[in-house]
């Protein structure tokens, strides 16, 4: 019932019931309550806001509110959880377009650049596999051209990574350096030798101790320091390394690997990327 009563008003503007707190119990105990939709249409801002063209269209989430706040508790939902998965599909009936139109514009294209930003958390991380797989959903929902074209330079950039990665792995195995300081997502290891590489992980000596490290698990710096580590410097590999330091919000790295790019064939790609918003 709090939950009906919290998104009724979300919805309303105001509380189920209102006036002082014995006529507020009374009511609750004896009436019916109005339909959230339409005490807020009948307001001067519900008349004219623009969020009353999708909560009048929404008719699942006035049904979750209303069942939400039944007399009978046996006609409420039997936990949060069950509430929350009907929330879901209300939010997935949007972010699948079958509230086509609805949407007003800034939202639907804040809806996308978070979908986008997911893609870029992934490749933040280095997490290639995932960061397809997001980019593969993304495009399944989304058709604007504005979405296939930045979910297009997703896939090519994506490519540029993986290629990268398997070098490094390359040189990870050939060289097999070793790191004072070796960061992680959640911790900071000290003294690390690599023994071996793969493109899922990579594995380390710390002291006498062996362990097996997602890619996921590190930072784009620690990454780079992989890199330079190995003297990974041509022209592909500067290009990977810019594009995942721009993602990963390392300005002062991103500018430098791809400034870098000045006088070859990928001086234009380079420049593409440095103009972009991460």
């Amino acid at each position: 019932y709090g939950l009906g009563a919290i998104l009724y008003e979300l919805i309303a503007g105001r509380q189920v019931f209102t006036g002082e707190t014995l006529e507020v119990m009374l009511k609750a105990m004896r009436e019916i309550p109005e339909r959230p939709t339409a005490v807020f249409k009948a307001t001067k801002e519900g008349a004219r806001h623009e969020s009353t063209k999708i909560v009048m269209r929404l008719s699942k989430l006035e049904e979750v509110c209303l069942r939400c706040l039944a007399k009978d508790p046996k006609g409420r939902y039997a936990s949060a959880r069950a509430v929350a998965e009907e929330l879901v599909s209300v939010l997935e009936a949007i972010e699948q377009g079958r509230e086509t139109g609805i949407l007003p514009r800034r939202l639907q294209e804040a809806q996308e650049r978070s979908e986008i930003h997911r893609v870029d958390e992934h490749i933040t991380k280095m997490d290639l596999e995932r960061a397809i797989e997001q980019t593969e959903a993304v495009s399944k929902k989304r058709d604007s051209t504005r979405v296939r074209d930045r979910l297009d330079d997703r896939r090519h950039q994506l490519e540029i990574l993986g290629k990268l990665r398997d070098r490094l792995v390359t040189q990870l195995n050939a060289q097999r350096p070793t790191f004072p300081s070796f960061a992680l997502a959640k911790e900071t290891l000290v003294n690390v030798e690599v023994l071996k590489a793969t493109p899922k992980k990579i594995y380390i000596l710390r002291g006498d101790l062996p362990r097996d490290i997602d890619w996921s698990e590190m930072g784009a710096r620690q990454f780079v320091a992989m890199a330079e580590a190995v003297k990974m410097s041509s022209p592909e590999d500067l290009l990977g390394l810019g594009i995942l330091c721009h993602h990963a919000k390392l300005l002062d790295f991103s500018i430098r690997y791809l400034t870098a790019l000045r006088g070859t064939p990928f001086e234009g790609e380079a420049r593409h990327i440095l103009e972009s918003t991460a």
